[in-house]
């Protein structure tokens, strides 16, 4: 049964969280599988991202296809980047969070990323990128043993 004055107690002026439990919170946006998994996903929605952009934008003029596909590409790309950017290979924590969401998807995502980034030749975010899809690499060769 419900103590109402524990749940009460919660909400005390003085002290907001009286509640011991509440240490063991952690933010899920600061954990390596949300990055890995906004990354996979923005990638992953690109084309429905581009076709959406299509259907929104055909009544502005001087606009083409072709510019829309670039922006799509451009914002698509630059958002992936936000939450990969986040994952240091030299922390074993993120190691073993990329160990668990290593698969061939994830391979054609940073592929793609890589390519969109070296056409534009920004190759700092290439080397991140490679550094990941070698230790992803790595993993799905040690599972497949």
């Amino acid at each position: 049964m419900f103590n109402i004055s524990k749940i009460f107690n919660l909400f005390d002026e003085d002290n907001n969280f009286q509640d011991q439990n509440t240490e063991s919170f952690i933010d899920y946006k600061t954990h390596p599988f949300y990055w890995i998994s906004g990354f996979n996903k923005v990638i992953q929605h690109n084309y429905f991202f581009k076709k959406y952009m299509e259907k929104t934008f055909p009544l502005i003029e001087n606009i083409s296809k072709d510019n829309i596909d670039e922006v799509g590409d451009s914002m698509t790309h630059n958002r992936a980047w936000n939450y990969i950017i986040n994952l240091d290979i030299k922390n074993e924590f993120h190691l073993e969070c990329l160990k668990l969401k290593s698969d061939k998807k994830f391979i054609d995502n940073l592929d793609q990323s890589i390519l969109f980034f070296e056409n534009i030749e920004e190759y700092e975010k290439c080397y991140h990128l490679q550094q990941i899809k070698e230790k992803v690499n790595l993993s799905l060769e040690e599972n497949s043993l």
